[in-house]
């Protein structure tokens, strides 16, 4: 649901100086990299961004989209694109990723204080881009986020605030990991990647990051670090290409959510009309078996703990046509794995 279709919009103000000898087709591009995934206008006599909530435009590039929604029993409407999620009998499940936000805050209320929130992220991106959240610095030093699109608090560790959030724009399909790193408590995420050429590991620091046609935001974004010798970092980012290399890594006794974009496997579109052509079928969905073979097994082989699974479905990157054959083929490898000999051998 956008904020045009609620009846309110969010917005941000422009500097008038900095943006004094711009058109308003460059305003519109400067802020672009920063709005994205949202439905957004440009005010001059405002001196304002207004911003009415997540554009899912990018879902109507697949020529297939109906035949998956229909599957789903998803509507056509972009409201009820957007609004869809929904518990299955193994698994969460989502059409827009950023939703997974929800899933992991909740996910976050079954955790001790002290217990690590670990997230293993098969994904094509990374879901760690700035937010359109704020940073808001006390007198202490201490510091708060806030929607500025809602005048709200968020907290990351709020479900009710996450689902506001989302619907104001302030956090997207490409920044929804983002907000975790704000917490005060260990926080590793582990990625796997096809196209990745080495395994990487950084440390991960939480930053506000400001814009210059913007006035006075000082929007949460993260910056990867690299690791000092023998320092243990607070914020774990970890990324591969390889299951094996990349879950070894973690320590036997952590509980691990588990989130999936179906890009991970197949992304055909990347959200680009551009991309939109003929699909050889049987060529990818050989390639995405082979993806899931290597992941769970050597999920199997692991002694992780998993909490809870999630899919983010990303119409308009990975073609409908798939998203039946896929969450069918990870639920029954779900299935598969919670009877494995060898898991209850690792835990035992």
């Amino acid at each position: 649901m956008s904020h045009a279709e609620s009846g309110t919009v969010g917005r941000l103000l422009i500097d008038s100086e900095a943006a004094a000898d711009l058109s308003l087709g460059q305003v519109r591009d400067a802020v672009l990299p920063l709005i994205r995934s949202n439905i957004y206008r440009v005010d001059i006599d405002k001196q304002a961004i207004e911003i009415d909530g997540p554009d899912v435009s990018h879902q109507l590039i697949d020529p297939d989209l109906e035949d998956g929604l229909r599957w789903l029993g998803v509507g056509s409407g972009a409201r009820s694109r957007f609004d869809f999620r929904e518990q299955r009998s193994r698994l969460l499940l989502a059409l827009e990723d950023s939703w997974c936000g929800v899933f992991l805050a909740s996910h976050l209320a079954t955790l001790r204080s002290e217990e690590p929130l670990t997230i293993i992220h098969l994904d094509d991106h990374t879901d760690m881009m700035s937010t359109l959240l704020v940073v808001e610095q006390s007198a202490d030093g201490s510091s708060a986020l806030e929607d500025p699109l809602t005048g709200v608090p968020f907290d990351p560790a709020s479900p009710a605030d996450w689902h506001s959030a989302i619907t104001s724009g302030a956090i997207t399909i490409g920044s929804f990991l983002t907000p975790f790193f704000a917490l005060d408590r260990i926080v590793e995420v582990f990625h796997l990647k096809a196209d990745l050429e080495k395994a990487e590991t950084f440390a991960v620091a939480p930053q506000a990051v400001d814009h210059d046609l913007l006035a006075g935001y000082r929007f949460h974004a993260i910056e990867l670090c690299d690791i000092a010798a023998n320092a243990n970092p607070k914020r774990l980012y970890r990324r591969s290409n390889d299951a094996h290399e990349l879950l070894i890594q973690l320590a036997e006794d952590r509980r691990a959510a588990i989130h999936i974009d179906l890009d991970y496997f197949l992304n055909d579109y990347n959200g680009n009309a551009w991309q939109v052509g003929e699909i050889d079928v049987v060529a990818m969905r050989k390639c995405a078996l082979a993806r899931l073979d290597h992941f769970f097994s050597a999920l199997d082989r692991s002694g992780i703990s998993i909490a809870c699974w999630m899919i983010g479905v990303s119409p308009g990157f990975c073609s409908a046509r798939h998203w039946r054959f896929l969450i069918e083929e990870i639920e029954r490898r779900i299935t598969d794995l919670e009877a494995s000999p060898a898991r209850h051998r690792t835990r035992g």
